[in-house]
């Protein structure tokens, strides 16, 4: 537990753990967590910053979402193509009984705008392969990306442009129910509505909206801008 009665989960370092007595000095380990690169570091505190967020927001909705909710790191492995690293994967539990799924991918401003559209073909290629997730997702996963860093907003117009493109291709070709759907937003958009705000832009095939994070106007409103 935290200070302010949260449960928390704290990784030692190899001085850390001989300082507890719980390791000899100078014996080996597998992985130093030290050794975890600041980029690296600064991006999972950013995506669990994103999820805490959701979170905090989601109890006064009257919705559910927790720690337990959200996955880091997930590995989608798709046939003949190599694996797909989501940075997280979560399902939001809405009070009427709904559920949002959703695939996180969280760019700082390290990744060129041409990689931006080459995760959305990612994407696209683990949703046609359905016997890569189906046994594992209800309905495949709505993607969601949130830009930041320089250059944020080209960004997000190319990717935009290649989910929009995907969007198309794919548009009356399955269910309504387990589509493809891309939404992103921006670093700045978040920090100024909030995750509830009406800051997403969803991939359309005839061009993207902006609409909210759930994507349904009876329940899309900011905590912090509620009327």
């Amino acid at each position: 537990m935290d200070p302010y009665g949260r449960q928390t989960t704290w990784y030692a370092t190899a001085k850390g753990e001989v300082a507890a007595g719980i390791r000899l000095p100078g014996a080996r380990r597998r992985r130093r967590a030290e050794h975890l690169g600041i980029g690296k570091l600064a991006h999972t505190l950013s995506v669990n910053e994103f999820c805490t967020l959701i979170a905090e927001e989601a109890r006064p909705r009257g919705d559910e979402f927790t720690s337990e909710d959200w996955r880091n790191e997930v590995a989608l492995r798709i046939p003949k193509r190599g694996p797909l690293i989501a940075d997280a994967f979560f399902c939001y539990r809405e009070a009427d009984g709904g559920h949002a799924y959703r695939f996180l991918e969280w760019d700082s401003g390290s990744m060129p705008i041409a990689e931006v559209g080459l995760k959305v073909e990612r994407y696209r290629d683990l949703f046609a392969s359905k016997a890569a997730w189906q046994n594992e997702y209800r309905v495949f996963p709505k993607v969601t990306f949130v830009l930041g860093g320089r250059r944020a907003q080209d960004r997000l117009q190319a990717l935009l442009g290649e989910a929009n493109r995907m969007r198309l291709l794919y548009h009356g070709l399955s269910s309504s129910s387990s589509d493809l759907h891309f939404l992103a937003t921006t670093e700045q958009e978040l920090e100024r509505a909030g995750p509830f705000g009406r800051i997403w832009w969803w991939a359309e095939p005839r061009g993207e909206v902006l609409r909210g994070f759930l994507n349904r106007p009876d329940r899309d409103w900011g905590v912090r801008s509620r009327p």
